[in-house]
Order: C-alpha cells, then sequence, then structure tokens
C-alpha cells in the first residue's frame, strides 16, 4: 500500500508534522512494515521549513522532512508577470485583469504572498507546478518500487481560508489527477472549513469569504459542471472523476467539543489518518474503502429534476473520532523528560537531594582553596614558575632543555669561572662581566633574556590560549564524569579569575623588589671591581684574587637572576591579563551552557507538567469530554514517577550514560563552546532526550517489576476488565457514552437535511459508519466479547471491528459520515453571507481576484436549493424571453373557460408534445415557478436563440418590444399596492433578458 501525503499550507503543514510523530511514537521509525509512506509539503513561508525546528521532535527525533519532500513556493514576481503577460500563456487564461492586480499589489507588504488572497496562492504554485509534478512523480516512482506495488492513495491536507492551501487545492487535485488518470490512484482531500469566530489576527478579511469560494469551486469540480484552467499549460483540465472524497470537518464536533485549531486539530486529523492507514493496514476495513469511494450508495450530485446537470456534489464525507487508551505514550513522554531534567539538573547543579533527585540549587564548594593549591596551579600551568616562563606552558622540544633561572644563571656561573681561569689573572673580572653581559644579551635559553621575553609576547596570545585548553579540558573532564556541574565549573573560572587578579596587583611590586635586589647586587659588583682594581701585583699572585672572584661571579649570577626574575615579572604581567580574557570567554562559553540547560530544563518542566495525570472527576469515563479519553490511575503513575525519578543509583547511571552520549557528539576535542553550539542546533537536546527515553525503557523493565504496578506495556482490555468486567450495566452504559461522544467533526443543519427538492434522489444522504479499532487478545474473548456488543447496542446500523493488537494500550472509535451536499454544513449559511459580504465590500471585479482562482465565482452552482423567492427571481427573465420567443403563450383552455399560459414542446423529431401547463396568469408562474421548469425554459431559449440572427437591430428591437408590452400586461392586471414593487422587478428581469440578447450574459 502506497500513500503519498500532501500538505498545503500551515494547516497542511501541521497535520504532517503531527502524523509522522505518530508514526516514529508507534515503531521508533519512519515507516512501519508493509505500508509505503511519503510526503510532500508546499507552503509559501519559508519558516514553515527552518532546519531543526523543535516543532518537529518527539522524544528526542527529529521527524523534519527531507529536503526533497519540501516545496517552498515563495519569490515569484507577480508585478513583471502581469506587465508582460502574453509570456506566460499558462497563466494568461486566468490571471486576471492588470489594473485590478495594480489596486490589490499595492495594498501588499511584499511582491506576491499566499496571505488570504486565493489567487496569489495560485499564482505561486502555478510558478512552481513543474517542480510539483516532477516531485511528486519521482516520490510515486520511488513508493512504488519500494513497494512493488503501483496503487497510490493521494491524501491532501489544507485549509479553506487562507491563501496557500485555499489557493492551491483545486490545482493540486487537477494535475494529480492529470498526472494520474486512472480511478484506482485514489485521491482524497481533507479540508478545513475554518470557525466562524477565529483566533485573533487570523482574519485578515477574506478569511471566511475564501473558505465559501474554495468549497464552491471544489463542489462544481466534482459535481461536472466546472474544470479548472490547467496552469502548467493554459487549456482545461479534463477528468469526470476528480476525487474519491473530500473530508470537510471543524474545529468543532457535534457532541460539542472544541479543539485546538492549532494544536489538537491537527492531531486529531492526523490520528484519523493514522489509524485509517497505519493501524488498520493489516486488516480489512471493508467500510472504510466503500465510504471513501461511495459505493455504499448513489454518489451521483443533486441535479434539477429531468436535466441530469450536477449541481450539487454528494462527494463530501466527515469524520468523528474519539480514542479510549491508557495513555503509553504520554506517559512514556512524562518519564522520558523526568529523566531528562535530571540530567538536564544534574549536568547543570549536580545536586543530589535524597528522595528528589538532582534538584535546583548549587552545591557548596571551596573554590579559592582549589584553585590556590599548588597542585591545581601546576596541572593548570598557572603556578608562579609557568607564568613567569621559569616553566613551559607549552612543551617543546626547546623547552625541554629549560631549567630554572637559578639553575640557569648558576650553570653559566660555573662555566665562566672556568673560562676565565684560563686567562690572564689580572683579566679575570672584567672577562667575567663580558661573559655574563653576553649571556645576558644573546646566551640566555639560546637567545638572551629580552629576545626571549620578547619572543614570548608575540606567543602570548598563544601561551594564554594553551592555559584557556588546559583548564578547560581539565573542568571539562569532571563535567564528563560528573564530579562537577557546569554551575560549579562556571563558579570555580570565576575563582580562578579572582585569584589572578589578585596575583596580577602584586606583579608590580614583585618587579621592582627584583629591580632593587639587582641594584643592590651590581654595586656589590662595582665594589668587587674597584678593590680587584686598587690590588698590588703581589696580592694578585696570591690566593685573594681566588676568592675575590668567586664574590664577583656570585653577585653576577644573583644579579641576572633578579633581572630575568624583573624581566619575566613584566612578561608575566601581560600573560595574566591574556589569560584573564580567556577565562572570561571560558566561563562566559560555561555560563551559555548553563543557561541553556536550564531553558531545557524549563521546557522539559512545561512538557513534564502538560504530561502529569489527573484524577478524574467521576469514576465514569463519559464524564470525561476530550478528545483521548484516559484510563490511567494517577496516583499509580506518578508512585511510578517518583520511585524512578528518586532511585540514586538508576540516575546516576542514566544520567552518565547521557553524558557518555553528549561527549560522543562532540569529537575528539570537547568544549564548552561546542557545547552550547549542539546544543543551540538542538542537536544536544534531543540526543538528551532521546537517551533518556531508552533509560525510561530500562528503569521501568528493572525496577517496576508487579504487573499491576506497570504503566509501559499496559493492555487497555485488562484495565477495563478490572473496571467494568464484574459490572455489565456500567460496561453497557460507559460503551454507549463512549460510542455517541465520538461525534463527526462537523455539525449538521436539520433544515438542509430534511428539505425536499423537485429532483433529489430517493437514495439515503449523510450515510454514516461506526468502527472500534481495538485490541482482541485471546486470553480476554469472553470480556471482548461482552464489549463488542455493548459497542453494537450503543448505536443504530452497522459497527465495525478493526482488529488493532499493535496498538494494546487503546481503543479508537470512528464515526464516517458521506453522500451528503455541503449544504448539510450548519456553518455554509453564515460562510455564504460572509462571502457575499465581502464580494460587495471590495466590489465584484477585486474579490473576484482575491477569494476565486479564476472567474467570479458567478457561473458555479449554487451550494444551497433555491428557495421559492430565489426561483421566482430567476424565473422572470426566462418567461419573458420565452414569451417574446413565442415558446409560452396563452392559450383558453374550453374545459374551465379560463386562460392559462402553457409551454408547447417538440421532442427531436419536431413533432409536437403534450404542452405544459405553467399556470394562469404570468404573475402565477412566475410565483410558482420551479427549477426543473426554468431549466426547460432555459434550454428551449438556448436552443431558438442558436438559430436566431440576435445581433441584428431589428431581432433586438422586437424582442423588446415584446417584452415591454408584456410588462404592461402583467402592470394591468396587479393590484394598485404591488405595481410599484413589482414594476421595478420585471423592468430589472427584462433588462437581464436583453443583456442575453446582446450576448454580454447567460441566463
Amino acid at each position: 500500500m502506497n500513500h503519498l501525503l500532501i500538505g498545503l499550507g500551515g494547516t497542511g503543514g501541521r497535520i504532517l508534522k503531527a502524523f509522522r510523530k505518530l508514526v516514529y511514537q508507534q515503531f521508533r521509525e519512519e515507516e512501519p512494515d508493509g505500508l509505503i509512506l511519503d510526503y510532500l509539503f508546499i507552503d509559501s513561508d519559508p519558516k514553515s521549513f527552518r532546519d531543526n525546528d523543535p516543532g518537529w521532535s518527539v522524544l528526542g527525533k527529529s521527524v523534519q522532512l527531507p529536503k526533497r519532500n519540501q516545496m517552498l513556493i515563495a519569490e515569484a514576481n507577480l508585478t513583471a508577470v502581469i506587465q508582460d503577460l502574453n509570456s506566460y500563456p499558462n497563466l494568461k487564461p486566468w490571471l486576471g485583469d492588470r489594473a485590478t492586480w495594480g489596486e490589490i499589489l499595492s495594498s501588499l507588504n511584499i511582491d506576491a504572498a499566499g496571505g488570504q488572497k486565493r489567487r496569489l496562492g495560485r499564482f505561486l504554485f502555478a510558478m512552481n507546478v513543474k517542480r510539483f509534478r516532477d516531485s511528486v512523480a519521482t516520490l510515486v516512482r520511488d513508493m512504488q518500487d519500494r513497494g512493488k506495488r503501483n496503487d497510490v492513495t493521494f491524501h491532501v491536507f489544507c485549509g479553506l481560508a487562507g491563501g496557500t492551501g485555499s489557493g492551491a487545492i483545486v490545482d493540486v487535485i487537477a494535475q494529480l489527477r492529470a498526472l494520474f488518470p486512472d480511478k484506482a490512484q485514489r485521491i482524497l482531500v481533507y479540508a478545513y472549513v475554518p470557525d466562524l469566530n477565529p483566533p485573533a489576527n487570523w482574519n485578515t478579511g477574506n478569511y471566511h469569504a475564501n473558505a465559501y469560494a474554495s468549497l464552491l469551486e471544489l463542489n462544481a469540480m466534482s459535481a461536472g459542471t466546472w474544470a479548472p484552467c490547467d496552469v502548467s499549460s493554459g487549456g482545461t483540465v479534463k477528468s469526470d472523476f476528480w476525487f474519491n472524497g473530500c473530508y470537510v470537518y471543524s474545529d468543532e464536533n457535534e457532541q460539542g467539543f472544541r479543539a485546538s485549531i492549532e494544536s489538537e486539530l491537527p492531531d486529531i486529523v492526523a490520528d484519523f489518518v493514522f489509524h485509517k492507514t497505519v493501524v488498520a493496514r493489516k486488516v480489512a476495513w471493508d467500510d472504510l474503502s466503500r465510504f471513501e469511494n461511495a459505493e455504499n450508495g448513489d454518489g451521483s450530485p443533486e441535479a434539477i429534476a429531468g436535466t441530469g446537470k450536477g449541481l450539487r456534489s454528494v462527494r463530501f464525507l466527515s469524520f468523528g473520532i474519539r480514542r479510549l487508551a491508557f495513555p503509553e505514550e504520554s506517559i512514556r513522554e512524562l518519564l522520558t523528560y523526568e529523566f531528562a531534567l535530571q540530567s538536564f539538573r544534574q549536568l547543570q547543579f549536580n545536586n543530589w537531594q535524597e528522595g528528589l533527585g538532582f534538584i535546583e540549587q548549587a552545591r557548596p564548594q571551596t573554590n579559592a582553596e582549589f584553585v590556590t593549591d599548588q597542585k591545581t596551579r601546576d596541572d593548570w600551568r598557572l603556578s608562579d614558575e609557568h607564568l613567569r616562563l621559569i616553566r613551559p606552558i607549552i612543551d617543546s622540544e626547546g623547552s625541554r632543555r629549560w631549567r630554572g633561572y637559578d639553575q640557569e644563571w648558576g650553570e653559566f656561573e660555573g662555566h665562566y669561572l672556568q673560562l676565565v681561569k684560563q686567562t690572564d689573572k689580572l683579566k679575570w673580572l672584567g672577562e667575567l662581566k663580558r661573559l655574563f653581559s653576553s649571556a645576558w644579551e644573546e646566551g640566555f635559553r639560546g637567545v638572551g633574556v629580552k629576545p626571549f621575553f620578547q619572543t614570548a609576547e608575540r606567543d602570548v596570545q598563544s601561551l594564554a590560549e594553551a592555559v584557556r585548553d588546559r583548564v578547560e579540558a581539565s573542568l571539562f573532564e569532571d563535567w564528563r564524569t560528573g564530579a562537577r556541574s557546569l554551575n560549579e565549573c562556571a563558579r570555580l573560572v570565576a575563582a580562578l579569575m579572582e585569584d589572578l587578579n589578585l596575583r596580577l596587583s602584586k606583579v608590580d611590586d614583585f618587579a621592582a623588589k627584583r629591580i632593587e635586589s639587582a641594584d643592590h647586587l651590581a654595586r656589590q659588583v662595582l665594589t668587587i671591581e674597584a678593590e680587584w682594581n686598587n690590588t698590588r701585583i703581589l696580592d694578585a699572585l696570591l690566593n685573594s684574587r681566588e676568592r675575590d672572584i668567586g664574590k664577583a661571579a656570585l653577585a653576577l649570577r644573583e644579579q641576572s637572576v633578579a633581572r630575568t626574575l624583573a624581566e619575566a615579572a613584566r612578561f608575566s604581567k601581560k600573560l595574566i591579563l591574556n589569560i584573564l580574557d580567556q577565562m572570561a570567554d571560558l566561563k562566559a562559553s560555561i555560563d551559555s551552557g548553563e543557561a541553556a540547560l536550564g531553558a531545557a530544563a524549563d521546557q522539559a518542566t512545561k512538557t513534564i507538567a502538560n504530561r502529569l495525570p489527573r484524577e478524574h472527576n467521576s469514576a465514569d469515563l463519559h464524564a470525561e469530554n476530550g478528545y483521548v479519553v484516559s484510563i490511567e490511575n494517577a496516583k499509580g503513575v506518578d508512585a511510578v514517577r517518583r520511585r524512578l525519578v528518586a532511585d540514586e543509583e538508576e540516575q546516576r547511571v542514566q544520567t552518565a550514560a547521557v553524558r557518555a552520549d553528549i561527549v560522543a557528539r562532540l569529537g575528539q576535542t570537547p568544549t564548552f563552546k561546542l557545547f552550547n553550539r549542539r546544543m543551540a542546533e538542538g542537536e544536544i537536546r534531543n540526543a538528551i532526550v532521546a537517551r533518556s527515553e531508552e533509560n525510561v525503557r530500562s528503569a521501568h523493565q528493572r525496577l517496576v517489576t508487579e504487573q499491576r504496578e506497570r504503566v509501559i506495556g499496559v493492555s487497555v482490555i485488562e484495565k477495563l476488565q478490572d473496571r467494568w468486567g464484574v459490572d455489565k450495566d456500567k460496561l453497557t452504559r460507559e460503551a454507549t457514552a463512549l460510542a455517541g461522544a465520538a461525534g463527526r467533526f462537523l455539525a449538521f443543519d436539520p433544515t438542509e437535511q430534511n428539505k425536499h427538492f423537485e429532483g433529489r434522489s430517493a437514495a439515503p444522504r449523510a450515510v454514516e459508519a461506526f468502527a472500534v479499532m481495538m485490541p482482541q487478545p485471546a486470553e480476554h474473548k469472553e470480556f471482548v466479547d461482552q464489549l463488542k456488543s455493548a459497542f453494537k447496542d450503543a448505536r443504530p446500523g452497522r459497527v465495525s471491528f478493526v482488529a488493532s493488537n499493535e496498538r494494546i494500550n487503546e481503543i479508537t472509535l470512528v464515526t464516517l459520515v458521506n453522500l451528503f451536499p455541503l449544504r448539510f454544513a450548519r456553518t455554509l449559511k453564515a460562510l455564504k453571507e460572509r462571502y457575499e459580504a465581502r464580494l460587495s465590500q471590495l466590489g465584484r471585479a477585486r474579490a473576484a481576484l482575491e477569494v476565486h482562482i479564476e472567474g467570479d465565482g458567478s457561473l458555479l452552482p449554487d451550494l444551497f436549493i433555491a428557495d421559492d423567492a430565489q426561483v421566482a427571481r430567476r424565473a422572470r427573465p426566462v418567461l419573458l424571453l420565452a414569451d417574446a420567443l413565442a415558446l409560452i403563450k396563452e392559450s383558453h383552455d374550453p374545459a374551465s373557460g379560463q386562460t392559462r399560459i402553457i409551454h408547447a414542446r417538440r421532442d427531436e423529431d419536431g413533432f409536437e408534445l403534450e404542452p405544459l401547463l405553467l399556470g394562469r396568469s404570468f404573475q402565477e408562474v412566475q410565483e410558482g415557478a420551479t427549477e426543473k421548469t426554468v431549466m426547460e425554459l432555459i434550454t428551449a431559449i438556448r436552443s431558438n436563440l442558436a438559430s436566431q440572427v440576435t445581433g441584428s437591430p431589428e431581432f433586438q428591437s422586437k424582442i423588446r418590444d415584446s417584452m415591454l408590452a408584456r410588462i404592461e400586461s402583467i402592470k394591468s392586471l396587479l393590484p394598485p399596492r404591488l405595481v410599484e414593487v413589482e414594476m421595478v422587478q420585471w423592468n430589472a428581469a427584462a433588462r437581464d433578458a436583453m443583456k442575453t440578447i446582446r450576448g454580454e450574459a447567460e441566463l
């Protein structure tokens, strides 16, 4: 079985979204076995196709449609097209008048968009019709290849009040039927008939007029009285069978239950389609296919008696649905988001509280002690020795040879003493000073002290980033293992920044003291040098030189160390400032991550609140007034929820699994910034929810061992047997209430239902069927039989039972109604009134371009049976023309002696038939006219005019004079009180008749 679901506009998109979620919730896959599903979403709003839209996520899984299934029909330049209309033969026949369009376009904010202007919506679709045809052909071919079957059912979803879906629906049907003319390829339409009181800001003017215009066109199309222009070629699409059925539904069912238009109603429609396509895919639901194909009665349209001309199609259907369920998916979602919330809070705060789980509160900690610990400073390369580059921050081949400044200058000292002692003793001190100076300039670490720190300053950004990397890696590892939360990491970085600022404040003092020490040592060297120069030669030959050179070497070494430390301190100041910048950025990343977790936790909390089971006000299920009747034990569900959430071992295991999933998604070098980005994109948030859902299943299996306590894998039959099995009266009462509540989402007008008219078919209209989709476990056969019997007795007519053993937790009740004309819908009269008011407000020319996709709707059959007054008005110009053409005439009745008006008729061969008696006077004929009579006269008039030269002045003058004479005759017979009103109406009818004679209008 191949099913292509096509969503048009916002309404269609919401239904596709809801359907995709249902499939995933049931199967954890995008396509169940035994069924081939594919999708096409068409809209003019780019926001409908946003990547990573959270609205398409269910239990951490995005069911967003791939690009191949998306069709954005925006950014078409209507102004340019109108100015060069001859270049667009597919648009020219229907697009409309340039001047009128100019007025409409000047009132728009953008050049062309579907916003409640149906012809704009059609224009956007027409500009993309080739893409549509290609996409549909490709999707169908792919489905047929995958399923090894050629049959396809097209499900087309739209709202009728907007511009995009409502503007494209007729052409989507037409193009589908043009591509797949075989009636075996079924087309089903699901059209939302708007509420008369829509949400605020939904009605921007054409809301209700659009709906009525759409219904006019769909009806005319199905009745066979109108075919739309082919927007792909400019010709006309031909078909005698456009669609199998068109479901029409509103947001309120016949029992008064009202669904939210934006959220709940799309879920209800999707649920209905899900049950009839997916749930019932493995069983024979004969009533469904018979109903959708109108095989359970006469599917021919309502027509004027004796003409066979279809006026009002009966290929319309509606549905009702109600579910009785142990709400496993809702409970599973509740527990999933409880587990996800625990993960969010562990990641954010890591504060376990017995009996509550991880709570939304930070733990106390000694951050200052930790960041000042020498081991921490060494690990993060933030010790004084690292900041002064005594020890390297970034390990390299050269840095491996580094030694402490004392050691390094000590090695210089020892080496230089050996060198100078190999020279003339009198030159020792001078040579020693030169060597230390050389070491300072270029020997220290191979480059000299100042060049060394100048090079380091050029690398200060990299050095600061290296420190940040070590700090971040350390904190991220603690976060990964669960040792720290993000809140704790952020507070630790804040403490580290405070410590660095404190250390920064001491750098200048440290440097000043080193310089002061170096100056003192320089004076010592000068003293030694003065004594050296004043020593007699004899003393130089004695050991005193050995002593003095040693003292000088020690002073030079200590001076070099002090000067080096001063340079190092000056460098460390720049390094600390750069590290502070890095720490600020790191903290910002951690703060952002914490904020993202907080937002996710808030959303999870809201979801949990919406999913929390509630105690029923009554033990009887029929007290429920919702779309889904739940039979869970709220206290039992809450007990399981609390048990799973408060189990510390379970929560530590499950949150560890969540953290492992997160790290796996961050690659080889995870960072907080990368976490933030993936969190913002929804990837990690969805991963946490998805992992939580798996953890819930595992935890429930291990920890909830008593069958009566379980909340996953629960049989609705077992639950109902516990409730009703011993009380047959209650079973009957509840089954009856539930069956009665599954009413159709389209209230009917009993006045229209019971209206009789000439030519009404004897076939029944608004035929209903009722189906119960339920699990039928063999081990509970006796109770299942009792339940079936109760549902059979609950409603008149046939009840079908459809086995749904894949969904053991629910019973679904479905009402189907078909074979009714649109006039049965209770809201239709009000829609027509608002349609006519809008046409009057805008003027028919402009209104036509806004609410109709082509023409102005005047040639489309009315959705209502004409009442006596309407038929009488319609009859006036027809009678005047028939009289002027001698198709009716006055005749004397010999039996009564009275004058009568008859319609002289002939058969196909020209032989006279028995005349049709119309009445005793023109006024009586007009007042008693029927649709059949009027149609017969119109047919005769058209045949007669076809043989006349209607354009000749003589003919037109003859007809005019005849009608004027007849009007005077009618006037003479009227009572004085009616003359004025009646004459206005008869003269207006004559003017309309003359328009027909001149070819300006049709009857």
